[in-house]
């Protein structure tokens, strides 16, 4: 990317943050933050050993974003991120679906973008350089180790490589530093980092949440009351979510189809 993209990426993702009132050096919730300050429609459902990290999607005036809530929370988290960028980066521009697959390594120009806009988005320069003047006291890079990372990993609720990237790229550190603190993170696991500084390592366990927007749920019981769909279909789409429907009761009259199957009722709620 040259400069001016950059600028440009920077500028979109502070922005942002400003619609996401974000207090604090990071998102304390950014998939709420999705839902109630974006109004983007967040799914967040765990897919096991999909490659699927996640994907962007414009439906009719819906703004979808769906993670896989398999992969660690901080790499989910990231995903979100990354998500968001290509909703506001190129998804207003006449593409209405990205998937990303796997991982965001690419040399694809979306994909490069996504991932720099997801990186100012949760760690801004501004707040890094604040992180470093208040919580570390203006600590010589020197005299930094793998405690230290784990404390911007916390405070900003990213990966401890993308700590790395996020650094080297606003040339706070080189190649020698990551080298040394990946040392450190070799003899002492990220996890353990974490539970010494922030007293939990959850930053480095899938959460395997399952979210879906309210209207669908209330769309599935609304075709349920009106015997559009069968019980077994109400409970089929609950359990995907380790629920089950209570004290919802259809109505009296004659009930209309009882073969229509949740995938067209998953369709008819995108026509």
């Amino acid at each position: 990317m040259n400069t001016e993209t950059e600028i440009n990426i920077e500028k979109s993702a502070n922005l942002t943050r400003g619609y996401c009132r974000v207090t604090g050096y990071g998102f304390h919730d950014i998939f709420k933050s999705c839902c109630e300050d974006l109004d983007y429609k967040m799914i967040r459902y765990p897919i096991k050993d999909n490659p699927i990290l996640g994907f962007s999607e414009i439906k009719d005036n819906d703004k979808i974003i769906f993670t896989n809530s398999s992969a660690i929370l901080s790499r989910e988290i990231f995903t979100a991120a990354h998500e968001i960028g290509h909703h506001i980066l190129h998804l207003n521009k006449g593409c209405k679906e990205l998937v990303d697959m796997g991982n965001f390594d690419s040399n694809n120009q979306h994909e490069i973008e996504a991932n720099y806009f997801a990186a100012c988005l949760l760690m801004p320069k501004e707040e890094v350089q604040k992180f470093i003047r208040f919580e570390l006291n203006d600590k010589s890079i020197n005299e930094w180790n793998g405690l230290d990372i784990a404390m911007f990993q916390a405070a900003f609720n990213v990966s401890f490589n993308m700590v790395l990237n996020r650094l080297n790229k606003l040339k706070i550190i080189g190649q020698k530093d990551i080298t040394r603190f990946q040392d450190s993170k070799s003899r002492l696991s990220v996890s353990r980092l974490l539970q010494i500084v922030y007293g939990s390592n959850t930053l480095c366990q899938p959460s395997n949440v399952k979210q879906v927007p309210a209207q669908f749920m209330e769309w599935v019981i609304y075709n349920y009351r009106e015997k559009l769909i069968p019980k077994s279909t109400l409970e089929k789409a609950f359990s995907y979510f380790g629920t089950t429907p209570t004290d919802i009761k259809q109505k009296d009259d004659e009930f209309k189809d009882d073969n229509k199957s949740l995938d067209e009722l998953i369709k008819g709620l995108n026509e």
